[in-house]
């Protein structure tokens, strides 16, 4: 009977460092594909959108 207890809970908690390391495998930072894309013109510029480290867009121009 103690036993049986003990090997539950080892299983329990088995169970419960496995789903919590499967959780944070999938949240993982995700770098993004391009940091900066030329997406656009506006009166002889490009307009840039800059990806930042958390994912956001940011847009800029660039004029020659």
């Amino acid at each position: 009977m103690k036993t049986e207890i003990i090997i539950k809970a080892i299983t329990c908690a088995i169970t419960i460092a496995t789903l919590l390391l499967l959780g944070f495998a999938t949240f993982k930072d995700v770098e993004p594909v391009e940091k900066f894309k030329v997406v656009d013109q506006y009166q002889g510029c490009e307009v840039i959108r800059y990806t930042d480290p958390t994912n956001r867009w940011n847009y800029l121009l660039k004029c020659k």
